[in-house]
């Protein structure tokens, strides 16, 4: 990624950046697509943006996104570590924790969560959302 202002769009398979590096711009995952971050250090500063249906994968290495978060689609987490220190709370179709840290300052709703292997720190869950635990 380096340094980056420049707008990304996936709109099917996977982009996966690995070396990290900071944008300022706007990443929008299409429905069909996969956004990964797979090492360094990666970070999405104020002016950036991430939005679309698509999932979000933070595979290793850290990850900070400061922007706006208004995705939608499923987050995944097999590795690494991430922080979504966002203006805005966070939407996702499902959650998917399998290793890693994943930590959230604002409320994380989701539809459906698997979680095992994973620390998450600042994250509430509702009641009324089915998720489940796995060994």
């Amino acid at each position: 990624m380096a340094r980056s202002s420049i707008p990304e769009t996936v709109q099917s398979g996977a982009l996966s950046l690995a070396a990290g590096g900071t944008s300022s711009g706007a990443f929008t995952i299409g429905g069909a697509a996969t956004l990964e971050f797979a090492g360094g250090v990666s970070t999405l500063t104020s002016p950036s943006s991430v939005t679309g249906t698509g999932t979000l994968r933070f595979a290793s290495g850290t990850t900070n996104i400061l922007g706006t978060y208004l995705a939608t689609g499923p987050l995944v987490f097999t590795g690494g570590s991430a922080s979504f220190d966002t203006l805005n709370d966070i939407q996702a179709a499902s959650l998917i924790l399998q290793a890693g840290t994943g930590t959230f300052n604002r409320a994380l709703t989701t539809g459906s969560a698997s979680i095992s292997g994973v620390t998450m720190s600042h994250v509430m869950l509702s009641p009324m959302i089915p998720y489940r635990v796995a060994k």
